[in-house]
C-alpha cells in the first residue's frame, strides 16, 4: 500500500494563499474588490471533484485554480450573511493519488506544527494543530483534514481569525460537511 505524501501539499498551500491576492477583513486575509458573485459550487481537478462549501460559506471565485479553492463566510465575499457560520477561511486542494494511496495523520503535519488532537471519521482524517499559519492574523490553532475522493486526495484546512475564539470542535464538523457534500455530488 502506498502512502500519499501530504507534506508537499501543505507547503504549496502557503504559496497558493499568497497568489490568491487577498486583503484583510476582520483580521483574516479574505477579500478585496468583488467583481464576481461568490460561488456555491466549483469544479476542481478537471471536474473530478465538485467542491461544495459548508452551510453559510461560499467559494471565492478569485481564488479558484484547477486544484485549489478558498472558502469563507459568504458575507465576507460580497454575498448574503451566512446563517451561523463562523468567521473563518477554509482552503481546499486536490492532488492526484497513485493507486491504493492512503492518507495518514502524520501526512497532515509539518515539522513546524504541534498536534493537539487527532480524529478519523469514515473517509476523513483530521488533526488539530498549533503552528504558524500561512494566513496573516489567523489563530495559531487550526484544523487540517484529508480525504480520498475520485482518485484525488482533497486537503482541507480551516483557519479562524486570531481576534475570535478558536473553532475547537466546530472545525471538524465544518470539514466533515465539506467532504460529505463532495461525496453527495458523486451520487446518481
Amino acid at each position: 500500500m502506498n502512502t500519499w505524501t501530504f507534506k508537499g501539499l501543505v507547503t504549496t498551500l502557503a504559496t497558493c494563499l499568497a497568489l490568491a491576492g487577498c486583503d484583510a477583513v476582520d483580521g483574516l486575509a479574505l477579500s478585496g474588490a468583488f467583481d464576481r458573485e461568490p460561488l456555491k459550487t466549483a469544479e476542481l481537478a478537471d471536474g473530478a471533484i465538485t467542491l461544495v462549501p459548508p452551510e453559510g460559506f461560499c467559494i471565492d471565485p478569485r481564488s479558484l485554480k484547477a486544484r485549489f479553492a478558498l472558502m469563507a463566510r459568504c458575507d465576507t465575499l460580497g454575498g448574503d450573511k451566512g446563517q451561523d457560520a463562523p468567521l473563518a477561511v477554509i482552503t481546499a486542494t486536490a492532488v492526484p493519488l497513485t493507486a491504493n494511496a492512503v492518507v495518514t495523520i502524520d501526512d497532515l503535519v509539518t515539522e513546524h506544527e504541534a498536534v493537539l488532537s487527532r480524529e478519523t471519521l469514515d473517509n476523513l482524517t483530521m488533526v488539530q494543530l498549533q503552528g504558524n499559519p500561512p494566513i496573516e492574523n489567523a489563530h495559531l490553532v487550526y484544523w487540517r483534514g484529508a480525504s480520498n475522493i475520485s482518485g484525488y486526495g482533497i486537503g482541507l484546512t480551516i483557519y479562524a481569525s486570531d481576534s475570535r475564539p478558536a473553532l475547537n470542535q466546530r472545525a471538524p464538523a465544518l470539514l466533515t460537511q465539506v467532504v460529505e457534500r463532495i461525496h453527495s455530488q458523486k451520487m446518481p
